[in-house]
């Protein structure tokens, strides 16, 4: 079947929390010390705020009977102050393939979604986060031409 990406709608509200679930137990499994399950991972006012902001899109990729993926993308204004120039650009808040979906280009057809409203609204980057040990994700997006440019470090300390 083809699978097409379109902007997401209320109606999507099922089948994106049984795939924002899956993205849920996914990380809490990835990153037990900082992901936990938790439900709902989605509300219909979240969807709604989702749906109704402008500068917040949120796009689906379907095949025709399943929900295969998603990705939320938001314009962020990061001010101008002393050390840093001021900086519009889009952010990636979550982009998730349904496990069987993966490799089937969904991903790519949705970051491709992702890129193309961000230049339309005349913005130049996009930016997200990814877990080191998600190995897969950050091959995907390395794939796509994004590069790390500032690595965020834990250091777990003991406290008696």
């Amino acid at each position: 079947m083809k699978i097409q990406v379109r902007e997401a709608r209320g109606a999507d509200f099922e089948r994106l929390s049984a795939l924002f679930a899956e993205e849920n137990r996914f990380h809490a499994q990835l990153v037990p010390a900082y992901v936990q399950v938790t439900s709902p991972v989605l509300t219909r006012e979240e969807l709604r705020a989702f749906l109704d902001s402008p500068t917040d899109r949120l796009f689906v990729c379907e095949d025709g009977v399943d929900l295969l993926g998603a990705v939320i993308v938001s314009l962020q204004n990061s001010p101008e102050d002393r050390w840093n120039k001021s900086r519009l650009c889009g952010y990636i808040e979550d982009l998730i393939v349904t496990a069987t979906a993966r490799g089937r280009g969904v991903g790519r057809q949705l970051m491709q979604a992702a890129r193309r409203w961000v230049m339309a609204q005349g913005v130049q980057t996009i930016e997200l986060h990814v877990w080191e040990t998600n190995t897969g994700a950050r091959h995907f997006y390395e794939s796509l031409g994004l590069l790390t440019v500032q690595c965020r470090m834990t250091w777990e300390l003991d406290v008696e």
